[in-house]
């Protein structure tokens, strides 16, 4: 049997869970310390949290009803937008940092806000998206959603703590897991406020939910592994997600999930650092090999807690053979968002957009060419060193 080690994994260990039971709570200090933000305020999910903070600034801004957000990203940031009654404004994704395109959107009247996505955990350049708001003359707000650069840092300031106000995921597959849940930060007292109002107002599980819950932590504890990943890889498979979400469930983060949290924060800067150094070693080799694209990493003062580590195929023409073949060598790489959003035909709203083929052809070209090499500590140096060696053997030149 040939063990494979799975896309996406958090180290949980059997003292954070038994912490989750009889540990204690510090886990919002500590995530304040860490962001250096006066508030903190817990969700059941990073969809959650985005939704609160986009109420509170409806608030602030109640004549504004626009989101700018980048095309190439996870779907169910359509959601909390939809739901908080304003309108998602779409961007072109830039090739050379595959976060927003700076230069591909126009600030109006009706901004509310830029969500700041650092995606895949590189961090988005904060001072130019402030630069472009103070040239536009208009009151906007940055929203960061660092749920996936959770470690990230600029200039010593963690990302989730850089903007008016900014949300973590915790979900399974981020920097750090809880299973799931999320969590809102800000500095601003309107803001807290409103979003702790909403917070208060979340339903509780029920004994059978939080019993679900805890056998569900447990499970994906062990699931992660890759002893356990590959002996119980046909009922994991089940549990992926594969359709896209168009809504989602608001309740309370839990008790047990914050001693959890509290515990394996103890370990957060040897994980954080792990993905670091694994995403580096990949930037390294394949930063120079012709047939692949990689992302342009902050020079300064920036450390990034890779998510995972992408890369563009220039002929994705044998893409999911590539896939396969490092499967079969124990590593899970992915291919992630199989569409941009303006191209997702479950979202009404932009039904019309994707009848035109010339619109945000870079986000159409990462859709088709994207891989998504793991890098969290689990990750053997030994199976990056194979799946490279498999990319640049396999890899195709541009058609």
């Amino acid at each position: 049997m040939k063990i494979i080690t799975p896309s996406a994994g958090t180290p949980t260990r059997l003292k954070d869970i038994f912490a989750g039971f009889f540990g204690k709570d510090n886990f919002g200090d500590q995530l304040k310390n860490f962001t250096k933000n006066k508030h903190v305020l817990f969700t059941n999910s990073g969809t959650t949290a985005i939704y609160f903070a986009l109420e509170s600034l409806k608030k602030l801004s109640p004549t504004k009803n626009e989101v700018i957000l980048q095309d190439y990203t996870a779907p169910s940031l359509i959601l909390p937008i939809r739901k908080a009654g304003l309108k998602p404004i779409l961007a072109e994704t830039s090739l050379k940092t595959f976060n927003i395109d700076e230069n591909s959107f126009e600030i109006t009247e009706n901004t509310l806000a830029i969500l700041v996505i650092h995606m895949f955990g590189i961090p988005q350049n904060i001072e130019n998206l402030r630069d472009k708001i103070t040239k536009s003359d208009k009151k906007v707000f940055l929203l960061e959603d660092a749920a996936s650069s959770m470690g990230s840092e600029i200039k010593n300031q963690q990302t989730g703590g850089l903007c008016e106000v900014g949300v973590i995921s915790f979900n399974r597959g981020k920097n750090f897991s809880t299973l799931n849940g999320g969590a809102i930060f800000t500095n601003n007292e309107q803001i807290f406020q409103t979003c702790e109002e909403q917070v208060k107002k979340l339903r509780e599980l029920s004994t059978k939910e939080l019993t679900n819950q805890k056998l569900r932590t447990i499970a994906l504890t062990l699931a992660v592994r890759p002893f356990f990943y590959t002996l119980l890889n046909i009922l994991i498979s089940k549990f992926k997600y594969k359709e896209v979400h168009l809504d989602f469930e608001s309740f309370q983060f839990t008790n047990f999930q914050k001693k959890l949290g509290s515990s394996q924060f103890g370990i957060a800067r040897k994980i954080f650092e792990k993905r670091n150094e694994n995403g580096l070693f990949l930037y390294s080799q394949l930063k120079d090999f012709s047939k692949v694209t990689v992302p342009e990493l902050p020079e300064k003062n920036c450390f990034v807690c890779f998510n995972q580590f992408p890369l563009l195929l220039k002929n994705p023409a044998n893409r999911q053979e590539i896939v396969n073949k490092v499967l079969a060598q124990g590593l899970e790489i992915t291919t992630l968002y199989d569409r941009p959003l303006h191209k997702v035909e479950e979202y009404e709203e932009f039904r019309e957009m994707a009848k035109n083929t010339s619109l945000f052809q870079n986000s159409v070209l990462m859709s088709k060419q994207i891989l998504l090499i793991p890098t969290h500590p689990l990750v053997s140096r030994k199976a990056l060193e194979t799946a490279i060696e498999i990319i640049k053997k396999n890899a195709l030149a541009m058609p």
